[in-house]
């Protein structure tokens, strides 16, 4: 138990302190209005992974954990989480694109939408809640981190000024 609520602390430092980091390097790199085309198409893909949990970080790793001896249900279970989540996210990023594609006041940044759902798709295929409800929150954790260390590795390296925005 002790090590479990240790990774998941260390993934909550990770995901506070790396958008931090992230957000000083944009900031001081890109110009106001390309900043804002960034911020924007990040909040649109935090609002996007809000209705992509649809909850399952909680009902699915408390399924998980209660019935965690019973694989072909768990199979089942984790089978139709990920269908759900796939097609969640099919649909949100059409919604996405043809926001991108349809709108005039962003046509120059057009691809920063597009690219941004990588990180979104992502999300979606990642398995925190079900390694919660087996209690293996290390190999998580250690994904996690490496993920968001690679993340910041990128931005700080590549993001050099304005046209870099879309790294």
């Amino acid at each position: 138990m002790t090590r479990n609520a240790v990774a998941l602390t260390l993934v909550q430092v990770v995901n506070y302190v790396a958008p931090f980091v992230i957000l000083a390097r944009l900031t001081h790199v890109l110009g106001v209005a390309t900043y804002g085309v960034v911020a924007f198409s990040t909040g649109m893909m935090q609002f996007a992974v809000s209705i992509l949990d649809l909850g399952f970080s909680l009902s699915a790793t408390q399924k998980i954990s209660v019935f965690r001896d019973r694989k072909i249900y768990v199979s089942r279970l984790a089978g139709a989480v990920y269908v759900i989540k796939i097609g969640t996210f099919l649909v949100g990023a059409a919604v996405i694109v043809a926001y991108a594609m349809s709108s005039e006041k962003y046509a120059e940044y057009r691809m920063a939408f597009v690219l941004s759902l990588l990180p979104l798709l992502g999300h979606t295929l990642q398995p925190l809640w079900f390694f919660s409800g087996i209690e293996r929150m290390r190999d998580m954790t250690v994904f996690i981190v490496l993920g968001k260390m690679v993340s910041v590795a990128v931005v700080l390296l590549m993001v050099r000024g304005e046209p870099d925005y879309l790294w």
